[in-house]
């Protein structure tokens, strides 16, 4: 598919990516944030997706050795939900992946995101698996 418009790719992210992104994030995981992004491996790409020049939507492409494009970090402004934005930015990383030589993509959803779950179903995502986090309290 071709790259859509008004859509920034960057090597890294900038304020307008970690803020959309972080809106949702506790005070520990945003403080984290800039930190774990800057481990993640090449071929990555960050995607801001403009409105109007007006930062909507966030998503993290990263791409395997192997050809799996791994899908994460997609987040639209809580103020901005509902447009149509994190369709746009699910087109570009999925361009920009194939670009890149991906024949796969994959992500996790958490279960009851129910507007996401549906996003990646209308895209053609299956359910591969399930997983569920433990916890001990000390």
């Amino acid at each position: 598919s071709q790259m859509p418009k008004d859509v920034d790719v960057l090597a890294e992210p900038s304020a307008e990516w970690l803020t959309i992104y972080s809106e949702p994030l506790d005070d520990v995981r945003r403080a984290a944030a800039p930190g774990v992004l800057a481990a993640v491996p090449a071929k990555r790409a960050f995607f801001l997706v403009r409105r109007h020049g007006e930062p909507l939507a966030t998503a993290l492409g990263v791409v395997s050795p192997d050809g799996i494009a791994l899908v994460e970090c997609v987040a639209t402004r809580t103020d901005r939900q509902r447009q149509g934005a994190a369709q746009v930015v699910m087109d570009a990383l999925e361009a920009w992946a194939f670009e890149q030589g991906a024949t796969i993509s994959a992500l996790q959803v958490i279960e009851g995101n129910t507007p996401a779950r549906g996003l990646y179903a209308a895209r053609g995502y299956t359910e591969a698996g399930r997983y569920h986090y433990r916890w001990r309290v000390v």
